[in-house]
Formats: structure tokens, C-alpha cells, sequence
């Protein structure tokens, strides 16, 4: 945008064609307001400042190079160099949505109003590589001594919850679907707005975001009131927990920072329940390279609030009792791998109590802890953290298995009238001689067979052959089928 746009005209108006560069004028002044306010909060919005030049108010390459570099610059405590400018503003020039939203809307609506935008950073595209070559050129990216990294980074990130999970770090929590993990996590919101114990682990006093793309709004108020009064929450925390109710909306993970702009620090923990409705149209939730494209988007949103999020997402389909905490989590292994804390929910060995397990990357991992549920909310218990019935589906199976086979030999051995042999019980069952070998331990520890070796008399082999038991009068068994 030229300067001789701004110049005056006398009473007979403007030379013809000059009305666009009027409007132009008046267009910069609006932009130049706009962007001075964001560059007030410094250069982390600087990207903001550019998505609103290029799609808000319209402007080309060159105007919005020179509104940032200009207006923006002297209103920012550590202004952009021309290469960071040229960058923020080529990566505008990516995102996706209508163009010149922002005019016409009145200056009090602006930050009132959501950007038709659609905020987009696809794997190996310009945005990421003009980042990284930008961080490198700044030599903010480079080996630096170990020793540095002590001096500059002393302490641990601030604990939200104690143990579990800090500020800028993230988290998942794992369980079956309906087995109450939204319940779970509102509990937690309450926990963290009051500052008290959860499940066990301290919490830091802080407000909490949750955003929820599952529930109807009215079900979502009556949730959260039956959790606080549950919970004998004092009104005074009211205002400590945020919603923002997204059922229906076709909002995915890149698209929820837009809704908290400007908000860093201001949350101690967001909630996004659930994952699946997060996903971007062609997401699979299998993919592992998608998957961690999604949470690296994820730990930028954390990094820039300086909040922690936790993602609530379901288990895989039947028994979880036999699998690693880290295994439980249905899609792609990187989901679990790409989170600073996965959170696994397993049902007890008793009715009502389920058992909370955790993998920490910051902290030492917790021992599991038991759980009690009674609408509506879950609390600590002092039981012993015992898995439903451990492998226990796969001892009932084999004990179906077994039965079929001892009842299958002694039937065998009943229709033949004579012994038999493990061979020979192999070539009228067609099971394996392992299988058949501890039928028949099992049925001679039991008292239903006897073994004796025996000579075939069409071979001439001896082999060890087993017949039925025949029980005296007395219970014994007849010495001439035990020799």
C-alpha cells in the first residue's frame, strides 16, 4: 500500500478510480488499531496479527508485510525482524476461509467475533519447515551444553496435578466406553477450581476450560450441577470452570486455539472430551503419523496457554485386564506415546471399584490406585488395587477347553473296550499328543483312568495304554488295573 493512497483531494473529490484507495485508507486505519491491540499482548501474536491483515481486512502480501512491520512493530516490545514478519504473513497467506471478514463488524465486536477461518499446518508443509529454518537462522535452534540447559532450566514445570501432570504437558485418560470417564474428568475440573485432593493426588488451585463436543448443552449443565453439589462446591468457585459446549460442530484440534486467543495463563487445565470428535475430516485414528501430528498441534496449544490438557479417549474393544497401561488406548500406539501422562481406568475384581493406573514421562510413576463409584462422582478408596479378575477369561476358556477333552478321551476309551494310547487317542480325536498327554495325567491324577504299558500285538511295541478306573466296593481301585 502506497503512501500517495493517503494523499488529499480538493472539493472537486478524488480523480476517477480513486474510491478503492480512499477505501483502502480507511481500511489501514481499521487494520492498524487491530494489530496494535494484538501487538500489545508482544510478538506471540504476531501470526494472530497477520491472519486478521490478510483474511480479515483483505490486504495482499506486500500491505500486510508493511502493516506488521509498521504498526504492529511500534507497538511491540521486541519487534519482529523482516524475515519473522515475511514469514507470519506467508503463513496467512495459507490458511484457509473467507477473506475480509472483519470488515463492517464495529470495533467492540472484533474480539467478540470468531474468524470464518480455518487454521491449517499440514506435515512437511511451509509452515512447519519456514518455523524450523526460522528458529535456526535465529540460532534459537542449535547444541548448547548440557550445562545450559541446568542454568536456564532449573526446576520442573509447575504441577497441576501432583505427580501426574504439569503446566504445558499432556494428558490421556483411558477407559471403556460408559464406564464414566467424562464423570471422571469433570470431577477433576472441580478438584483443580478448588484446589483439593483428586483420586488421591494433590492439585495447584486453578481454572479450568472444558471443552465438550459430546453432550447437549442442557445435559452438560445438569452433569456439572449434580458434580458440584455432589462435591459440596461453594458457589465462590463458580466462576473457576469455563465450558464450551461443541456438539455439532465440526470443530477439530487445530481449530479449538481460536476460541482462546490471548488467554496464556489464564488456565491451569483444559479438558477435551472426547478425542474422536476432534479429529479432522480423513483423520484415521489408526494412523501413526496423523495421530502424532495431531498431538504435536496439541503441545503447541498447551505450550502457548501454559496450561495442561488432558484428552479424554476410549479403550479397544474387550478384556483390558491382561494389557499394559499404554497398550489400552483404541488407535494408533503413538497416542499413548505422544502424551506426557496416560491414565488407564480398568474395572476391580469388586462390583462398584474400579482400579486408576498411570504413566508419567516428568514425575515417578504412582502406584495404581482403587477407585469407588456412586453417582456422580468417583472417589479414592483404600482397597487394595485388584483387576477384575486377572486373565480370567482365559483360565475360564481353558477350563472349557479341558473338559471337552477329558470328556472326549473317556469317551473313546469307553466305546474302544480295550486301552488305548496317546497315539491312538490322536488318530480317533485328531487332537495334538500334547493336549491329549494332560487329559489323561489330569484324568489318572483324578482317579477316572489307569495306565499300564502294555505290548501291541499287531506292532509288538510296548507303550504306556490307559482304561477306564474301575472302583471297588470299598473305593479302592483293583490292584490287577493298577500293576
Amino acid at each position: 500500500m502506497n503512501d500517495d493512497h493517503y494523499e488529499s483531494y480538493d472539493d472537486d473529490g478524488p480523480p476517477p478510480g480513486i474510491g478503492e484507495q480512499l477505501l483502502a485508507k480507511e481500511t489501514w486505519q481499521l487494520a492498524s488499531k487491530y494489530v496494535k491491540v494484538q501487538a500489545v499482548n508482544g510478538r506471540g501474536r504476531a501470526f494472530t496479527a497477520a491472519c486478521a491483515a490478510v483474511k480479515g481486512f483483505g490486504f495482499n502480501q506486500d500491505d500486510a508485510i508493511r502493516l506488521i512491520e509498521t504498526e504492529f512493530n511500534a507497538s511491540c516490545k521486541e519487534p519482529l525482524s523482516r524475515d519473522e514478519v515475511c514469514a507470519k504473513v506467508e503463513a496467512a497467506l495459507l490458511q484457509e476461509g473467507e477473506n475480509g471478514w472483519l470488515i463492517g463488524i464495529p470495533e467492540k465486536d472484533w474480539f467478540r467475533t470468531l474468524p470464518p477461518v480455518k487454521y491449517v499446518e499440514k506435515p512437511g508443509s511451509y509452515i512447519s519447515q519456514n518455523i524450523i529454518k526460522e528458529l535456526a537462522d535465529q540460532r534459537l535452534l542449535r547444541p548448547i551444553p548440557i550445562g545450559t540447559i541446568w542454568k536456564s532450566f532449573p526446576t520442573m514445570r509447575k504441577p497441576v496435578v501432583h505427580g501426574l501432570l504439569r503446566r504445558g504437558e499432556t494428558c490421556n485418560i483411558i477407559a471403556s466406553p460408559k464406564i464414566g470417564k467424562s464423570f471422571l474428568a469433570g470431577g477433576l475440573a472441580w478438584s483443580i477450581a478448588q484446589g483439593i485432593p483428586w483420586m488421591g493426588f494433590d492439585t495447584s488451585q486453578g481454572r479450568v476450560l472444558l471443552i465438550d463436543n459430546e453432550l447437549h448443552p442442557e445435559t452438560l449443565s445438569a452433569r456439572h450441577s449434580a458434580i458440584a453439589n455432589a462435591m459440596g462446591v461453594d458457589s465462590s468457585f463458580n466462576e473457576m470452570v469455563d465450558v464450551l459446549p461443541l456438539r455439532g460442530f465440526a470443530c477439530g484440534v487445530q481449530e479449538l486455539s481460536q476460541f482462546v486467543e490471548g488467554e496464556a495463563g489464564k488456565y491451569a487445565l483444559i479438558i477435551i472430551d472426547a478425542l474422536y470428535r476432534t479429529l479432522p475430516e480423513g483423520t484415521s485414528e489408526n494412523d501413526n503419523a496423523q495421530m502424532m501430528q495431531i498431538y504435536n498441534h496439541l503441545d503447541r496449544f498447551a505450550a502457548k496457554l501454559d496450561a495442561a490438557i488432558v484428552v479424554v479417549h476410549h479403550s479397544t474393544k474387550g478384556d483390558q485386564s491382561s494389557k499394559d497401561v499404554t497398550d489400552m488406548g483404541s488407535g494408533a500406539g503413538s497416542i499413548a506415546r505422544a502424551a506426557d501422562t496416560h491414565v488407564s481406568i480398568r474395572p476391580h475384581e469388586e462390583l462398584g471399584f474400579a482400579v486408576l493406573e498411570a504413566r508419567t514421562r516428568s514425575s515417578k510413576p504412582p502406584e495404581p490406585v482403587t477407585i469407588a463409584w456412586e453417582y456422580p462422582l468417583w472417589h479414592a478408596s483404600i482397597k487394595a488395587a485388584k483387576l477384575k479378575n486377572p486373565n480370567g477369561s482365559k483360565d475360564a476358556k481353558q477350563t472349557i477347553r479341558d473338559k471337552e477333552t477329558d470328556d472326549a478321551v473317556l469317551e473313546a476309551i469307553s466305546k474302544s473296550r480295550k486301552p488305548l494310547s496317546v497315539a491312538e487317542l490322536r488318530s480317533g480325536t485328531g487332537w495334538q499328543n500334547d493336549r491329549l498327554q494332560r487329559a489323561v495325567n489330569r484324568l489318572e491324577k483324578a482317579g477316572k483312568l489307569t495306565g499300564r504299558k502294555l505290548r501291541s500285538k499287531s506292532t509288538g511295541k510296548s507303550a504306556e495304554r490307559f482304561s477306564l478306573a474301575v472302583v471297588c466296593s470299598d473305593g479302592c481301585l483293583p490292584k490287577s488295573d493298577t500293576q
